[in-house]
């Protein structure tokens, strides 16, 4: 028995229209095993599965734009960087251009040339002067430099006899990254130490890190006995122009004031004086003399007394060894 595929109406297998509908059955259906609904009507044919096609692979994209822009990144980033920080923090280590000695000639002689005043103390010693670790003297000193850059710079204390010095260098102004340049001794001596080769002077216009103050220069050297290399000592001398006021470093440190600054100094230049000097009777090979026991003995014993707070016990307890020392070369 066949069936419609029209109107689901049976039909015979040779027929060629449907009794029910009239629909021509030119092409009758292939026999197929039917399931017969409960309703009557067959079920609809299957439908083929559809054949699910294999995964496509993600292709792969080129890393070559990101490393670029990575690498572009990196730069723009460096470039802003250098301009906001680099230049700041590179500036200081700029080298200065040298500065032309012949250009700054008249800067340097004015510099230079004239009266200085400070102090000079023994830092360290050995052998004879190892006792005298930190005694200092008030100290002045003449720098007189000619057209050149040449000339002498002679320094004495308030140890000496009138017309003597401690320090008499021919000295030679050279370039500097300062526009007053520096000082070297090619010649001299202190006391009786030469001031040439590795013994020489370098004396910067620059203030020093221990002094930080304006228009101070430092000078630093060795002492060593000619006699006997055992005896030696570091010294320091720290000057300031003639007539001008300390009244920086006392702000900072009172004790750095030279010992007679306010005694001594300071009278003679609202007076308008000039420092007592004149040119030297003696040689530079004046021997120093290490303060005495005595005189040491007697500082002591003075700045134990209570009546001594009274007074200025470091100047005093100075002049009383420089008195002692004079009574001692005088009787020797």
């Amino acid at each position: 028995m066949a069936f419609c595929p029209y109107c689901g109406s049976k039909i015979e297998e040779t027929a060629k229209f449907c009794t029910e509908c009239g629909a021509k059955l030119t092409q009758p259906e292939p026999a197929q095993p039917q399931t017969t609904r409960a309703d009557g009507f067959p079920p609809p044919p299957e439908q083929p599965a559809a054949q699910s096609a294999p995964p496509q692979k993600p292709k792969k994209k080129s890393k070559a734009p990101l490393v670029i822009g990575i690498i572009a990144g990196v730069l723009v980033l460096s470039a802003v960087l250098w301009g906001l920080v680099g230049r700041s923090l590179f500036a200081s280590y700029q080298p200065a251009e040298p500065v032309d000695p012949s250009m700054n000639a008249v800067s340097q002689t004015a510099f230079w040339n004239g009266s200085w005043y400070g102090w000079w103390m023994i830092e360290s010693g050995t052998g004879a002067y190892e006792d005298n670790a930190g005694s200092w003297w008030d100290a002045c000193a003449q720098i007189e430099l000619d057209a050149d850059g040449s000339g002498t710079l002679t320094l004495w204390d308030d140890s000496c006899e009138a017309g003597q010095i401690i320090a008499d260098a021919q000295v030679q102004a050279s370039a500097d990254l300062t526009t007053s340049g520096r000082l070297v001794s090619t010649g001299g001596s202190f006391f009786d130490c030469s001031l040439s080769g590795a013994d020489a002077w370098y004396i910067d216009a620059a203030p020093s890190e221990s002094m930080p103050y304006s228009e101070m220069i430092c000078i630093s050297g060795v002492y060593t006995d000619p006699e006997n290399s055992e005896d030696s000592f570091v010294y320091t001398v720290y000057l300031r122009p003639w007539g001008m006021d300390w009244e920086d470093v006392r702000t900072d440190d009172e004790t750095r004031l030279p010992y007679f600054y306010d005694d001594w100094y300071l009278p003679l230049i609202e007076a308008g004086d000039a420092p007592v000097f004149s040119k030297p009777r003696f040689s530079a090979s004046t021997s120093l003399t290490p303060p005495s026991t005595l005189s040491r003995l007697v500082c002591a014993l003075y700045t134990a007394m209570p009546f001594s707070m009274h007074f200025n016990s470091k100047s005093l307890c100075q002049l009383l060894s420089q008195m002692f020392l004079s009574g001692l070369k005088i009787g020797g």
